[in-house]
């Protein structure tokens, strides 16, 4: 009988290629989607932008669950956080309660130069 030598097919190097292929993969649809969900996380609040009692806006939170603004209260307007998205307005804060804003308050963004 001969000598028979059993070699393997593949070499360590083409094993090594074949795992990490899928590997690559996963590692960059990951890294794509955490930079999605950084972008989402941004700011909701742009520089520059403000809310006045007239306008009726006011800033979400990033979960839209809050809204930070002006509400009508009584003969005035007050500001507070309220919950965002319900046609009645449910006040979770009020900053200084006991008074009033003017029509001519204004909360502007800006920033520190």
């Amino acid at each position: 009988m001969g000598n028979f030598i059993l070699q393997p097919q593949f070499s360590q190097l083409t094993l090594i290629r074949s795992y990490s292929m899928p590997f690559m993969v996963c590692f960059v649809l990951a890294m794509a989607f955490v930079v999605a969900q950084a972008q989402q996380m941004q700011s909701n609040i742009s520089h520059g932008s403000s809310l006045t009692p007239t306008t009726n806006s006011s800033w979400l939170s990033r979960s839209g669950v809050y809204a930070f603004g002006f509400y009508k209260q009584g003969n005035g307007y007050a500001v507070g956080i309220f919950l965002a998205g319900i046609p009645q307005t449910t006040v979770v804060w009020t900053a200084n309660r006991d008074v009033l804003a003017l029509l001519g308050y204004t909360f502007k963004t800006q920033t520190n130069e």
